[in-house]
């Protein structure tokens, strides 16, 4: 087995920085068992499908203020003793920060590090068997729970905050002009999660922010000093009355955003290939130009983020039956690794009500724009801070500073995009918990992925308005 040297260097320095840290690694995982299955009632899952979407986020958000309280109880902070688990997931009085500050982070931030090197090591090297290399990613796609059997270090993203929220879907989609200025409406010709009608109270979510690296800071190797870019990602649940949740996944890029540490500089999307690394980039021109200009200022992360791509790649045909030498990743039709499906949107509404396939309809891509225009400025610049991270300084970690965001907040406007990149606002996303990192969310949550085959299966489906 082997890895190229760039990758070893980096990922051997990574483990060596964190297993040498005295920071404690994790919360007492027989507890979070017993979180975990304490409402189980179907065989092998966590949370029942059988509940209502709005039942199922008061389960999660159950789950979230066992792991929290856990925590807070067994932080040695007198200062934490004042914090009610309420008004840390409410963000009251400044309690999501000071449990952030004084019990989270001191416990977790270098001990979660390390078990997430552990598990993206075990991806990246060659196949060996089921839990070792590109097979172990089978169940990325195939696990059908909606949570981790046992609690375990994310293979990427394992760092997070998460919070609950709702999608509210407006009545006519708004029209942007190409400044992303609204020009007018028209009506949405959208099916499912994505279309007002059986959505009219807001689709009931939950929203975990993470990075995808387990660290984001400079290290030292050698006589070098090597960056481990900050590259931020979103997993969101749809919680669907009587069913499974809708699983989404969406990012920018891989590409890292270098010292610029603000979670909200970019938009994100379910389909970032044209912003993937350059053995799976699909874009042309001075777009890809551009982009790999950014991924060049990093040899390292681009190396073992195309090492990545690759990795989920090779397990392309174990999900869809399709031979790798039939599949182009130069292109985006699907399957692609970095092409997430948002053809489940498409298929019931929040109540359940499924949507015969041949009266699906969906945009080519969606993207989640920032939309934090409605904050105070004193907090929108805390939340947007672009301060790197510095060890042993909480308030550059960028978990702290998403506390500043409160329920009631507006974090994303939904946008629909056409294949010729015509945008129009489908709706937004607005908090109705604070953003709160815990065991819980980045052990236990479990985001399905899924690919798209927008130019074969989903052909038809895909409508411009």
């Amino acid at each position: 087995m082997r890895l190229g040297a760039g990758a070893i260097l980096t990922l051997s320095a990574m483990c060596l920085a964190c297993t040498t840290s005295k920071v404690a690694t994790t919360t007492d995982t027989n507890s979070e068992r017993q979180v975990a299955s304490g409402a189980a009632s179907e065989p092998g899952c966590e949370v029942p499908s059988s509940l209502t979407g709005e039942a199922k986020q008061n389960l999660f958000l159950d789950y979230q203020r066992r792991s929290i309280n856990e925590v807070a109880t067994q932080s040695k902070s007198p200062a934490i003793s004042s914090v009610t688990v309420d008004g840390v997931t409410q963000g009251q009085d400044g309690a999501n920060e000071k449990y952030v500050r004084e019990a989270f982070y001191p416990q977790h931030r270098l001990g979660f590090a390390t078990e997430a090197v552990q598990a993206t090591v075990k991806f990246l090297v060659p196949a060996v068997n089921d839990s070792v290399g590109y097979k172990s990613l089978r169940t990325t796609f195939s696990r059908k729970c909606e949570l981790f059997e046992e609690p375990a270090a994310k293979k990427v993203h394992a760092l997070g905050s998460l919070a609950t929220a709702r999608m509210v879907v407006y009545p006519k989609l708004k029209t942007l002009d190409a400044n992303d200025k609204v020009t007018g409406e028209t009506a949405n010709p959208f099916t499912g999660l994505l279309q007002p009608q059986g959505n009219e109270n807001g689709i009931p979510l939950l929203l975990r922010v993470s990075v995808a690296n387990p660290v984001a800071e400079t290290i030292e190797v050698g006589n070098k000093s090597l960056l481990l870019e900050f590259i931020p990602g979103l997993g969101l649940k749809f919680l669907i009355d009587g069913q499974r949740s809708v699983d989404l996944v969406a990012m920018e890029s891989l590409a890292g955003q270098g010292s610029d540490q603000n979670y909200f500089k970019y938009e994100f999307s379910p389909d970032f290939s044209k912003h993937a690394p350059s053995g799976f980039n699909t874009a042309e021109g001075a777009e890809k130009k551009q982009m790999m200009d950014r991924y060049d200022r990093n040899a390292v992360n681009h190396y073992v983020m195309n090492l990545v791509g690759k990795r989920f790649f090779q397990v392309i045909p174990d999900v869809t039956g399709i031979p790798l030498d039939k599949i182009d990743p130069h292109s985006n039709a699907g399957p692609h690794p970095f092409v997430i499906s948002i053809q489940s949107l498409a298929q019931t509404d929040s109540k359940g009500h499924a949507v015969e396939p041949a009266a699906q309809k969906r945009p080519w891509r969606l993207v989640f724009k920032p939309a934090l225009d409605n904050l105070p400025a004193a907090r929108k610049a805390a939340v947007t801070s672009s301060a790197p991270y510095k060890p042993g300084k909480v308030e550059t970690d960028f978990r702290y500073k998403l506390t500043s965001l409160k329920p009631n907040d507006r974090m994303y406007y939904v946008i629909a995009e056409t294949e010729a990149k015509k945008r129009f606002i489908l709706g937004e996303i607005v908090l109705t918990s604070a953003l709160t990192p815990s065991p819980f969310a980045d052990k236990l949550y479990f985001v399905q992925h899924q690919l798209d085959l927008r130019k074969t299966t989903f052909a038809n489906s895909i409508v411009n308005p």
